[in-house]
């Protein structure tokens, strides 16, 4: 843009001069060169001011648009963030499930291993208690037999 700008400043300064010259070198009365002049001022007073206003235009356009376009940007920005910390989320609460899941299996079993182990050992338990019972009786009824009474 600076270059363009400095091109049709250029363009105009050049114009002003070559038509300033134009009328300078004309064969004219004082009263209409200076008559010429004003208007030749004039004029390039208001192109000029045409080329501001067009330029000023522009770059108010430019800057709605570019803020346009970084609005756009940043809502798609953020849309995206959203999206990846939703899906962040959704697949964190299915692997915490699937854990879950997985100890309450596991619990599940070590539970019944127990209960299986729990109900041998009492088993186990129960069965040394007949032969224990069964080992007194033995034992006293061997007692009796050397003793000869019949004590229980």
């Amino acid at each position: 843009m600076a270059n363009k700008s400095g091109y049709f400043v250029g363009l105009l300064t050049g114009a002003a001069i070559g038509g300033a010259a134009a009328l300078l070198l004309a064969p004219k009365k004082g009263n209409e060169l200076r008559e010429e002049l004003t208007n030749g001022t004039g004029d390039l007073k208001n192109r000029g001011a045409e080329f501001v206003t067009t330029a000023k235009e522009k770059a108010a356009n430019l800057k709605t648009e570019a803020q346009s376009k970084l609005e756009n940007i940043k809502g798609n920005a953020t849309e995206a963030a959203h999206s990846t910390v939703d899906g962040l989320a959704e697949t964190a609460h299915t692997k915490l499930d699937e854990a879950q899941a997985k100890v309450g299996d596991i619990t599940e079993t070590a539970q019944a291993k127990v209960e299986d182990l729990k109900t041998k050992a009492q088993s186990k338990v129960d069965e040394a208690k007949v032969q224990a019972h069964l080992a007194k009786l033995d034992a006293q009824d061997k007692i009796e037999e050397l003793t000869g009474s019949s004590k229980v």
